[in-house]
């Protein structure tokens, strides 16, 4: 009997993994497991796991009914997760008194400012159906990011942000990888 379970279950991945390789959509699936598996299986950037976690813990996510609705609400989280960047930017800065230090957060504080504008105007350019506008935008944030960090290497500092700056280039690699589903 357990043969029989076990040969059962290795059979349903085996038929999972062809769909996602195969690129099938699967109409009554799990909106945010379907997605993130197509996504995982091209995009090395993006864990799976980490997709699916992310997504299915975000209300407005979690009830998307369409990849457009899953992509707006991709975005928003894109959104809140530079907003928090920023704010811890902003305090970090306050308690600070090594000018090296000051000069990194005040460049970090206009790259996240940038950062924030471009994910505006990336949300405008999606709802709009211009896919291609938004794409260009979330590469920019991914560029605004990394300047952040830059800044920090050109003083000789530790960069504080290392953990909030991953989490949001994860994120921003799954709104990339979702505009790009739209022709």
């Amino acid at each position: 009997m357990k043969l029989m379970q076990l040969f059962s279950s290795s059979l349903l991945l085996l038929c999972c993994v062809l769909f996602f390789n195969s690129g099938v959509s699967i109409v009554n699936g799990d909106l945010i497991t379907d997605t993130c598996g197509k996504i995982a299986a091209k995009d090395p950037n993006v864990e799976l796991q980490f997709c699916i976690t992310t997504l299915q813990s975000d209300p407005a996510s979690h009830g998307a009914k369409d990849l457009q609705a899953l992509g707006e609400s991709v975005i928003k989280l894109i959104k809140a997760k530079a907003t928090n960047i920023y704010s811890t930017i902003e305090k970090l800065n306050s308690s600070t008194t090594d000018p090296k230090v000051r000069k990194a957060l005040q460049d970090c504080d206009e790259s996240y400012t940038n950062a924030l504008d471009d994910i505006g105007e990336a949300y405008g350019s999606f709802v709009k159906s211009d896919y291609g506008s938004a794409n260009i935008k979330l590469s920019a944030t991914l560029d605004d990011a990394s300047t952040c960090q830059d800044s920090f290497k050109d003083v000789g500092a530790k960069f504080p942000l290392v953990d909030e700056t991953k989490y949001y280039s994860e994120i921003v690699d799954i709104g990339l990888a979702i505009t790009n589903m739209f022709p």
